[in-house]
């Protein structure tokens, strides 16, 4: 029963890692998308503001 303990509680250790990794991973994919979404939406502002701009 103790190697059995040992080993659950060697799988909640990894369990735990993985799960910081994947919410590291998704923070920097979080990032990475929404840089990715405001990056075009500032080209397209500009575009806008530069007829308003000439007249």
């Amino acid at each position: 029963s103790r190697t059995l303990a040992k080993s659950s509680q060697d799988t909640r250790e990894y369990i735990r890692e993985t799960n910081e990794n994947f919410d590291q991973k998704a923070k920097k994919a979080e990032l990475a998308s929404s840089i990715l979404v405001t990056k075009p939406k500032v080209t397209v502002d500009r575009r806008l503001l530069q007829p308003s701009l000439r007249t």
